[in-house]
C-alpha cells in the first residue's frame, strides 16, 4: 500500500503488487459542535484546509510537508510543530481498516482498543490471522 509516495527510502518499492488510495480522497462528514471529522485515507493534508473550512474547522498543526494521504501521515507518525501539540496518530479518534482476511473493522479506544492503538501508530503487529 502506498500513500503519498513521499518518502527518502524505498519503503513501497516492490515486484509485485502495489495499491494506491488516490481514488479514495475527500470528507466523509464534519461536526462542528465537536470538532470530529472523518475523511478518507487517500486524502492528500493539502486539501484538508479547504475540506474543513466551510465547516468552521481547521488541522491543529500541520507539518512542513503536505504531501501526504491522511492515512500516511497518521502511520508514519507524522507531526507538526510544538511540544503541545500531537502528531497526527494522536487526533485519531477512530478508525475503519481493512483487514488482510478482507474483513472490515471499525475500532476506537472503546472497541477492540489494542487493535486501535496499533493501527493509528503503524505498528506490524495490530492483529494477526
Amino acid at each position: 500500500m502506498i500513500g503519498g509516495g513521499h518518502s527518502f527510502s524505498p519503503l513501497v518499492a516492490t515486484d509485485g503488487l502495489l495499491l494506491t488510495l488516490d481514488g479514495y480522497q475527500g470528507l466523509v462528514r464534519a461536526d462542528p459542535a465537536t470538532g470530529l471529522v472523518t475523511l478518507r485515507g487517500g486524502t492528500r493534508l493539502w486539501s484538508v484546509a479547504e475540506l474543513l473550512a466551510p465547516h468552521g474547522l481547521a488541522l491543529e498543526t500541520m507539518g512542513d510537508i503536505d504531501r501526504q494521504s491522511i492515512a500516511g501521515a497518521i502511520q508514519t507518525g507524522t507531526h507538526g510543530t510544538g511540544a503541545r501539540f500531537t502528531g497526527f496518530a494522536g487526533t485519531v479518534r477512530a478508525l475503519r481498516i481493512a483487514l488482510p482476511d478482507g474483513s472490515v473493522l471499525d475500532t476506537s479506544p472503546t472497541r477492540d482498543r489494542d487493535l486501535f492503538e496499533a493501527a493509528r501508530h503503524g505498528s506490524a503487529s495490530a492483529r494477526s490471522g
